[in-house]
């Protein structure tokens, strides 16, 4: 099951991207190979200082404030509707900020990031993450906050925001320990309304946060069994309600 629903991201990914691509070729996007375009991109990026970016890892710290511990190769759309392939990524959970990697030197990109993709290891498995901008304000977060998107569809978007925080663990006749924490705030946008709302993965909040879609949830739930706390059943269920 984990495996199709890799595959169904993946294709979902590709088509985003291919989508952006026409997008960007509609617009005039002068000719050349990917490459070549992003290599010119890139040089005009850089801040005239070319500041680079220091290490944000904490050495007394366990962990990384990185999704990514190494750099991915990944694809990036940035708002000026500008799109590079091949690109070193990494992105620091930490600060929600994505980074790229040029003749070894780590940098931040000056143009907003609209969108981003990229596969990466963990623990021997395959990871492939789709990221993008451009959502209503929401507390801290802002049109700029990079969201990763499970699905969307012409009614709904299914959303997470990703965090690090350090946190103080204790061990008994032991010192204190720093590590890094992870958190997962799950979204629903409502798309006709503009309205993101942060819920809990099950049917009251989902509900609640999509009232125009209320009957629906509870007559697809009942059907067909979905069990929400599981990332597959909560995307099955969106998936449904944007047919």
């Amino acid at each position: 099951m984990k495996n199709y629903f890799y595959q169904l991201k993946l294709t979902f990914v590709l088509l985003l991207f291919s989508m952006s691509i026409h997008t960007v070729k509609g617009q005039g996007a002068s000719a050349g190979t990917a490459d070549q375009k992003a290599d010119f991109a890139f040089e005009n990026m850089y801040d005239l200082s070319g500041k680079k970016i220091e290490s944000s890892e904490k050495l007394d710290v366990v962990g990384t404030a990185m999704l990514n511990e190494n750099w991915a190769k990944g694809i990036v759309k940035l708002k000026s509707g500008r799109q590079f392939r091949d690109v070193d990524l990494q992105f620091n959970v930490s600060k929600n900020e994505l980074q790229f990697m040029k003749k070894g030197v780590a940098y931040t990109f000056v143009e907003p990031v609209v969108e981003f993709s990229f596969s990466y290891l963990e623990n021997e498995q395959s990871h492939l993450v789709f990221f993008r901008s451009g959502y209503p304000d929401f507390r801290k977060q802002n049109a700029n906050s990079l969201y990763e998107v499970i699905t969307i569809g012409k009614n709904v978007h299914l959303l997470k925001y990703l965090s690090k925080n350090i946190k103080q663990t204790y061990e008994y006749s032991g010192p204190t320990k720093k590590e890094y924490a992870l958190s997962e705030d799950w979204y629903v946008l409502d798309v006709k309304n503009n309205k993101l709302s942060l819920i809990k993965k099950d049917i009251v909040s989902l509900s609640k946060a999509l009232p125009d879609y209320a009957a629906s949830i509870h007559q697809l739930v009942k059907e067909k069994k979905y069990k929400l706390k599981e990332d597959e059943g909560i995307t099955s269920l969106i998936n449904d309600l944007n047919r």
